[in-house]
């Protein structure tokens, strides 16, 4: 879907979740190699991880989520670093409902932002 990409890319994350009454804490780390432009055969590669928290407030519906992560490129892209920080309120056991603000850090990634999140859930086993 990128303007003057080709190929397929790859990411793989490796999580680490712990959960403290209902608050849960997870560390991401991985890597990644996206599609390059059609003009070079450079496609940018990067080593990434991260730390995300939600944390309930007390015995209520809500609780306060937040994520700063980071992304290092081998390539010639330019390193990312960025920090989340929102509320999340849930309804129900099914259902988790977001509004979390984005900002970006290093000159390679977003500046900024605004998320809205539905988040279905359900049971595996």
């Amino acid at each position: 879907m990128a303007n003057d990409a080709h190929g397929i890319g790859y990411e793989a994350l490796l999580l680490g979740g712990y959960t403290w009454g209902e608050s849960h804490f997870v560390l991401n780390l991985g890597g990644l190699v996206d599609p390059g432009p059609q003009i070079s055969s450079q496609r940018p590669v990067a080593i990434e991880g991260g730390l995300d928290v939600d944390i309930q407030l007390g015995k209520s519906e809500f609780s306060v989520t937040g994520e700063l992560a980071g992304a290092h490129f081998f390539s010639a892209d330019s390193d990312q670093l960025n920090a989340t920080a929102g509320i999340t309120f849930g309804p129900s056991e099914q259902l988790d409902l977001s509004i979390v603000g984005l900002a970006g850090f290093a000159p390679g990634g977003d500046k900024g932002g605004v998320l809205l999140g539905v988040s279905p859930k359900f049971q595996l086993w």
